[in-house]
């Protein structure tokens, strides 16, 4: 071989070289590609499914137990909700660059974007527009007005409730043998009117607030036998 052809060689075998070089970075480049389009998907998915597990909760009336943020290193990375019957669902924060990371960030359908929180419920916001309210469950009360009163044997009396917490209640009185109570009831007020036996006998009259679906409170009248 002579020098001339040695050199073309030699210049040949570098230009080879480096396409495959080219080639081989080309390759890495691509595989990082779809490793982060993956990546990006499969947490796209994760939200698209936790989002509409939220929205399953909310039409069956599902309530929610409890709501919190969760943290890494002092940011948001998402929040964990659980209901009584579906249970816990958790839905990421998927960033994105050049944006806060403070919010729900991301170019996705179903990215969530923005979050609001206030004592009665938590409110998600999607990047198309979509809002989805969360209510929180609040507590519930039961409160009877006038029933500070006096009852004399085979005398009535009538005392008002209020319940808050609930938008439909159930009401139930329990009281001793030979009294009676009737209700007169709108889904959170109304009227409780008790009637004393004849001869009349000590004993309590307790008041039920139901929601119908395991919540309870109750409350004692206060109500003074005249003897």
């Amino acid at each position: 071989m002579t020098r001339v052809q040695r050199h073309i060689f030699t210049a040949l075998t570098a230009i080879a070289l480096a396409a495959v070089a080219c080639t081989n970075v080309k390759n890495k480049i691509d595989d990082l590609q779809q490793q982060i389009n993956k990546i990006g998907a499969e947490r796209s998915g994760i939200n698209a499914a936790a989002v509409q597990t939220i929205e399953r909760a909310l039409a069956a009336g599902d309530a929610l137990v409890s709501f919190r943020p969760i943290s890494e290193n002092g940011i948001i990375v998402g929040y964990e909700l659980v209901f009584e019957k579906t249970g816990q669902v958790t839905v990421s924060n998927q960033e994105a660059p050049g944006k806060s990371q403070q919010g729900f960030d991301g170019e996705d359908e179903t990215q969530i974007i923005s979050v609001f929180e206030d004592a009665e419920k938590v409110v998600f916001t999607l990047s198309d527009g979509t809002v989805i309210v969360v209510p929180k469950p609040q507590v519930m009360t039961l409160a009877l007005e006038g029933d500070d009163t006096t009852i004399s044997a085979g005398g009535s009396v009538t005392v008002a409730y209020s319940v808050a917490g609930v938008s439909n209640a159930e009401i139930s009185v329990l009281c001793g043998d030979g009294w009676s109570a009737e209700v007169t009831s709108d889904p959170t007020s109304g009227t409780i009117t008790v009637t004393a036996p004849d001869p009349i006998t000590d004993d309590k009259v307790i008041v039920f607030a139901s929601d119908g679906a395991g919540r309870m409170v109750a409350a004692e009248m206060r109500i003074r036998i005249d003897t």
